[in-house]
């Protein structure tokens, strides 16, 4: 797959997501997702192969209860730091929502980029939605962002 045609089914796969509800825990189109859920069927629904985090289940409010930044811990090993000036289609953004309002510094939200300074995510309380990181509530908590593994390895296969 060249990188156009990968750009391209990474849009229109974040696009069959868009309107699914948010389901903590969720791992199912027809039942609902969570941001960690959403970034993990994205991308393998792009043909990476992506481990599901750490494999544990999370209460929702797991973030009042631990100082480890766990949630998205499974993700960040897989991919490899990437400045926000490089992002590439198929990475992965982290937020620090919890600093809007004064609350927890914990990475606790994650999205797949898309190009243009828009990403696929889904919030609690809502659907997947497409947003410009741009927005002052995402240039607030951005956290950073990783180039998954699976990612280089197809583009350094078709390059």
């Amino acid at each position: 797959m060249t990188r156009s045609e990968f750009e391209a089914r990474l849009k229109s796969e974040a696009q069959t997501w868009s309107g699914v509800p948010f389901l903590h825990n969720g791992r199912a189109r027809s039942q609902g997702v969570d941001c960690l859920g959403l970034i993990v069927l994205v991308l393998r629904g792009c043909g990476l192969e992506i481990r599901d985090g750490d494999g544990k289940v999370y209460q929702p409010d797991w973030y009042l209860h631990t100082p480890e930044e766990r949630y998205m811990a499974g993700i960040l090993d897989q991919g490899i730091p990437v400045e926000k000036a490089d992002l590439f289609p198929g990475d992965v953004v982290f937020f620090r929502p919890g600093l809007l309002g004064g609350g927890t510094r914990m990475i606790t939200h994650g999205g797949v980029y898309l190009g243009d300074s828009q990403f696929v995510h889904c919030i609690t309380g809502r659907k997947v939605e497409i947003s410009d990181l741009r927005h002052k509530a995402w240039t607030i908590s951005y956290a950073g962002a990783v180039r998954p593994k699976a990612l280089l390895s197809e583009l350094e296969r078709v390059a």
